[in-house]
């Protein structure tokens, strides 16, 4: 019995070694993704084997066109847009980021999209994306000035996506908060700087999409700032905030 014990352990170390291997070559982790039998089972595999670099892009693309095939033709043209809006938020959130290591993100965020597009058949009938928020409930003016414009919603994705991402990087932290209240002083000025009112102007909308992308930039940017050192994060979050009219002036 022990003998067998033994045997099993040394068979699953060496399938992990063989799987390790495969993961390290890119040629045999293409092959092994276009083998795949299903969507899933290649996005799974791209996700254990991920490089964490610009190489993740080549691996995802044929996992994205294994999974396209099963669903993509039967979309309709409003299906359609939304799984191109998904896949084009995906990069979006990244590209204002530094290092390969953001396209291994964008990457594998494509890959999942696409997975779940191949294996959740609700995904396929769900309506287009107009903002991080649902538009039926948009109760302000800020509210459905966004719900109105289809680019000023995928900004408020792209903010909302990397603003939750910054939050549960300081889970269980005390600087979360200041996060939090500095996101709400940013809010509660917003549609003042825009001059946001009802009928929303041309140049309120505008004004909205330049400052929720500088908004999200400076996330991103301060991020860069204070790499592993939330403090100093914090710090050029705050200060960049005063600099733009958000924050309160601690003098």
């Amino acid at each position: 019995m022990t003998r067998l014990v033994c045997l099993a352990g040394l068979l699953l170390f060496a399938l992990g070694m063989r799987a390790q291997e495969s993961c390290s070559d890119a040629e045999q982790l293409e092959a092994h993704l276009k083998a795949a039998p299903t969507c899933e089972k290649a996005a799974v595999m791209m996700k254990d084997c991920a490089w964490g670099s610009s190489a993740d892009s080549g691996f995802s693309s044929i996992v994205v066109k294994k999974c396209e095939a099963t669903f993509l033709k039967q979309l309709s043209t409003s299906a359609k847009r939304r799984y191109v809006q998904e896949m084009q938020i995906c990069w979006k959130t990244e590209e204002l980021q530094m290092g390969t290591m953001y396209i291994s993100f964008a990457a594998l965020c494509a890959a999942d999209v696409a997975k779940a597009y191949a294996t959740n058949p609700a995904r396929r009938s769900a309506p287009e994306l107009q903002a991080s928020f649902d538009c039926k409930k948009a109760s302000t003016p800020l509210e459905r000035a966004i719900c109105s414009d289809a680019e000023l919603g995928e900004e408020d994705v792209i903010l909302s996506r990397i603003y939750s991402r910054t939050m549960a990087s300081l889970k269980a932290s005390h600087y979360q908060p200041i996060l939090l209240e500095d996101q709400r002083a940013w809010l509660q000025k917003l549609p003042g700087v825009c001059n946001v009112s009802a009928p929303v102007t041309q140049k309120a909308l505008q004004c909205l999409r330049q400052e929720i992308k500088v908004r999200y930039s400076l996330i991103d940017s301060c991020s860069e700032e204070g790499p592993g050192n939330k403090q100093v994060y914090l710090t050029c979050l705050h200060d960049k905030s005063i600099l733009r009219g958000y924050g309160d002036n601690p003098e």
